[in-house]
């Protein structure tokens, strides 16, 4: 394989790792802490119902969800826990680590400039990066 090749299969490799939990330890999920700015909206039902779900599945200790419609966020909310010691809840305003989230960005940013085709996967890296 030749090296440039390499290169991006490592980055793609370590950028679709699966990312862990990145708060403290899992609890259980507390009762939303606001109100859906489009509470009553047909296409949220049940959404509480699935976030609660998947949060004890995958032992999410909380979380906070946003949708945005026409660049306006049209639903905010939070769930669970931000520190699940002291049992602080998670607002819409609470402040998250992203962690190795920002790799699958990148991926995905590459991958649109290859499909607008300002980027080739087979071209060395230091074609795009020369420093690298």
């Amino acid at each position: 394989m030749p090296r440039s090749r390499m290169r991006w299969s490592a980055l793609l490799f370590f950028a679709l790792q699966p990312t862990p939990a990145l708060v403290g330890q899992a609890g259980p999920p507390a009762a939303p802490t606001s109100r859906s700015a489009i509470s009553g909206d047909r296409a949220l039902r049940g959404l509480d119902d699935f976030v609660a779900r998947v949060m004890k599945e995958w032992q999410v200790p909380g979380l906070a969800l946003g949708v945005v419609q026409e660049g306006k966020p049209v639903f905010l909310k939070g769930y669970g826990y931000r520190d699940v010691e002291k049992r602080l809840p998670v607002t819409p305003r609470t402040l998250m680590a992203i962690g190795s989230n920002t790799k699958s960005f990148t991926v995905v940013l590459m991958s649109m400039l290859a499909d607008s085709g300002k980027l080739e996967w087979d071209k060395p890296v230091r074609t795009y990066l020369p420093d690298f």
